[in-house]
């Protein structure tokens, strides 16, 4: 089943049709889009059939095209179609999409089941990002550590919406005009809790006493004054453009502790022992921060620092990579590709297998073909299937007897030509006629030897007799001294034709012909069923195992959003497999039934 993401657009599949009038499981070449009778259909989940309007392609790798229709490559990929669906049937608004072309002669209809969803796993690594550290984990444990750092220095609460903190130091050149609220210091603040001890620039008036000026004076001065030493009129202006602005009472004690309980107010109560404490503690804190954010480039969200990090990790190897980032290598990604176009390599050789489905050996293997069995048996070495009561016995001893009677004839016929030249009919006649038979009947006469030929049975080296004097050429040649020529024997012997070889072959008690083909040899028929009735696992046999095996792989399958799932038969009438499941998959139980 094929996952594709809701609304999604441009979207081709790719369908395999089987050939009806194959019972190998061949494929269906040949279609296009305007083969006749040829219709496509989708229905989106609790909706009706919606025809397809096929179109042609120019080529297999066209760009999409709503209803195109292209076989890919009838050589390389017998029975692979490529079908642009229209983008209506992926819409948002169903969960699931069932595709399906049929109507030609000669196919059988095929389908393709299509799972609708919110986001694709690409869309949730684009939304969460590459991770800062090693992995996101590691990046929410950095943050939460330091959360939890940050936690420990800081008040469990707020007062008032705001840090309650005791500061007890400042760093220099911290406090600004800025910091300090414009009604932090009055005049009557001033006035009341101020005591200047001396004034080193300009004052514009001054109330009370002075005790000592060392510029000008440059206004009047109510009081007395006990010397004054160059003081003008206009270091008087100056001083009371000062005092103007002290509060009529700097010294009232109430506007003191008025303003001082005010700044008080401001400060809150510290946390720790004191503000200066807090502040010391704020301080530490800020100081661990800043440790963390040094780190940091200038502009923590720009794209190029980060890819430049990345290259800089690549640069120390793979291990490094991996440690850093807990993604995996290009090596070990390559790798993994590798096995998956072997995964998928030896998939496609399976599906395309003449055959209903395909077994594998305990080599990883796929069980031969019927025609392969076949050709296998007539092209076997015979040695290596020799043993008492076997075909491969049979075949090889009846081989070897004849080659064995075809030897000792070529022996007799050689010897027979290596005789001197035939005596004279007379001189035959005379010879032949004028001995006794009963004096040869024994080895070593020509009746013997006329006997012994026709008449060679038994074991293989019986077909042509067994020798009285160590092999036929010396019986020939016993016989040739005993009666000084037997012309009319000899000339008996040349009149033998192969006929009558093959009769005394055929005589013989050995495997002929006849007894070869009377051997039982099953037929391909017969292989292949006693293949399927074989036991293949518990008391489940070969055909149980096709027949579950295809509803797994490829059959009609529903309920798999759910706890129960279910594989469909080919003929879609019954379930072939029902798994119990968990959320994540994992199956806990399987009823089968392969009849």
């Amino acid at each position: 089943m094929r996952t594709i993401k809701k609304g999604a657009t441009s979207q081709s599949i790719y369908v395999d049709v089987l050939d009806s009038a194959s019972t190998t499981g061949g494929r269906k070449t040949g279609l296009a889009y305007n083969t006749s009778s040829l219709t496509a259909y989708y229905v989106r989940n609790q909706n009706t059939a919606v025809a397809i309007t096929l179109a042609t392609l120019a080529a297999a790798n066209t760009a999409w095209s709503s209803g195109g229709f292209k076989e890919v490559d009838s050589a390389n990929m017998p029975g692979i179609y490529r079908l642009d669906v229209p983008d209506a049937a992926f819409a948002t608004g169903a969960e699931s999409v069932a595709i399906v072309i049929k109507g030609a002669a000669g196919m059988v209809q095929a389908s393709v089941d299509v799972q609708l969803v919110d986001n694709l796993a690409s869309d949730v690594f684009a939304r969460i990002g590459a991770p800062v550290g090693a992995s996101i984990s590691a990046d929410i444990a950095g943050v939460q550590a330091d959360t939890d750092n940050i936690q420990t220095r800081i008040p469990a609460a707020l007062v008032s919406g705001r840090i309650d903190a005791s500061v007890g130091a400042m760093a220099a050149a911290v406090l600004t005009a800025a910091a300090i609220a414009a009604d932090a210091i009055t005049d009557a603040k001033v006035a009341s809790d101020v005591t200047i001890a001396s004034v080193t620039g300009t004052v514009g008036s001054v109330t009370g006493a002075v005790g000592s000026v060392a510029g000008n004076v440059g206004g009047n001065v109510t009081g007395s004054v006990g010397s004054v030493t160059g003081i003008t009129a206009s270091d008087v202006g100056a001083i009371k453009a000062k005092t103007d602005n002290l509060p009529s009472d700097p010294a009232d004690e109430s506007l003191i502790i008025a303003a001082t309980d005010a700044i008080m107010g401001r400060l809150g109560a510290p946390s720790g022992a004191s503000v200066s404490a807090d502040v010391a503690a704020v301080k530490s804190d800020t100081g661990a921060v800043k440790a963390k954010t040094d780190n940091l480039p200038s502009d923590p969200a720009d794209a190029s620092d980060i890819a430049s990090a990345f290259t800089a990790l690549q640069s120390h190897g793979d291990s490094t990579w991996a440690t850093a980032t807990g993604f995996a290598t290009a090596a070990s990604l390559a790798t993994t590709d590798g096995k998956v176009d072997s995964i998928k390599a030896w998939q496609d050789a399976i599906a395309q297998t003449a055959g209903k489905l395909w077994v594998l050996n305990e080599n990883g293997d796929a069980l031969p073909k019927v025609d392969d069995i076949k050709a296998g048996v007539w092209s076997a070495t015979i040695a290596d299937y020799l043993g008492g009561g076997k075909a491969a016995e049979i075949l090889f001893d009846g081989t070897a007897a004849a080659q064995s009677a075809d030897g000792k004839a070529d022996t007799i016929i050689a010897d027979i030509a290596a005789l001197p030249d035939a005596p004279t009919a007379s001189e035959v006649a005379v010879a032949v006629w004028d001995e006794a038979l009963a004096g040869h009947a024994t080895d070593g006469t020509a009746g013997k030897v006329l006997t012994d030929t026709g008449a060679a049975a038994g074991t293989i080296e019986g077909r042509i007799g067994t020798p009285n004097f160590g092999d036929l050429a010396d019986d020939i040649a016993h016989a040739q001294g005993s009666i000084d020529g037997i012309g009319t024997a000899v000339a008996a012997l040349n009149d033998l034709s192969s006929a009558d070889v093959d009769q005394s072959i055929t005589d013989a008690a050995l495997a002929t012909a006849a007894d070869i083909s009377a051997i039982s040899i099953p037929s391909p028929s017969d292989n292949a069923d006693a293949l399927l009735a074989a036991t293949y696992e518990g008391a489940e046999t070969v055909q149980d195992h096709f027949r579950l095996a295809r509803a797994a792989l490829y059959g009609k399958a529903n309920g798999l959003a759910g706890t129960t799932v279910h594989f469909r038969d080919a003929a879609d009438s019954k379930n072939r497999l029902t798994a119990t499941v968990d959320s994540d998959g994992n199956r806990s139980a399987v009823a089968t039934d392969a009849t």
